[in-house]
């Protein structure tokens, strides 16, 4: 436990750091956003950021996988142990799980466009970091169940699900600071990791969704 904290802490502080099992080095171009999520799994981590390199406003997602005994990348996954999302709609990466064989990224897509943001999941091979086809639609699943900003926040599975927990903007405002009408409630969603289907017998048809206050009640 220990030796995770401080692999975590190098990471966010965003340079090299000793213990007595080593040093671990932590290296980024000026353009790479903040890292801001780990995952660990047996003997390699896996580290959830940004990469503003390509596009200006949220970045293309940024994923990392490394040997966790000396924070080295591994080369077989991605490119030099890196993956970077391609797509200019997609927003801010927020969370990620892994198990032995894949794992799984959350976080945010603006392809609806005009202030409306949806959630986005993707399901991608441990091993290489490419997105599993018969997941989604081709490795990606997307929900945008209003027409506002709706946004995933953390995710966690077991053997054969996953729970996603995020907001869902019912009254818009959420952005703007001058409105004092925004009203926003919370939505876990269980999910088939096989597939990225709704598990139908949870809550509705696959969700729950709270509200515990009419103003800003988001998770």
């Amino acid at each position: 436990m220990v030796l995770k904290i401080i692999i975590l802490f190098c990471i966010l502080i965003n340079f090299g750091c000793s213990s007595n099992s080593g040093t671990i080095i932590w290296s980024q171009t000026s353009n790479t956003g903040l890292a801001t999520r780990i995952a660990i799994e047996k003997t390699f981590i896996y580290i959830l950021s940004d990469d503003r390199s390509k596009y200006t406003r949220y970045g293309q997602w940024h994923i990392e996988k490394r040997k966790s005994i000396d924070g080295s990348h591994v080369s077989s996954f991605g490119n030099h142990g890196i993956v970077t999302g391609n797509d200019e709609d997609m927003g801010r990466s927020i969370d990620i799980a892994a198990d032995s064989q894949y794992i799984y990224v959350i976080g945010d897509d603006n392809t609806p466009g005009n202030g409306d943001s949806q959630w986005r999941i993707e399901k991608r091979w441990a091993s290489n970091g490419a997105l599993v086809d018969d997941f989604g639609d081709h490795g990606v699943v997307t929900n945008n169940p209003t027409p506002y900003i709706d946004s995933p926040r953390a995710i966690a599975a077991d053997a054969n699900f996953m729970y996603v927990l995020g907001f869902e903007e019912v009254l818009p405002g959420y952005l703007n600071p001058q409105s004092y009408r925004s009203d926003i409630r919370w939505r876990i969603e269980k999910r088939k990791l096989s597939d990225g289907s709704l598990a139908s017998d949870f809550g509705d048809g696959g969700h729950v969704t709270s509200n515990p206050n009419e103003i800003e009640g988001g998770a």
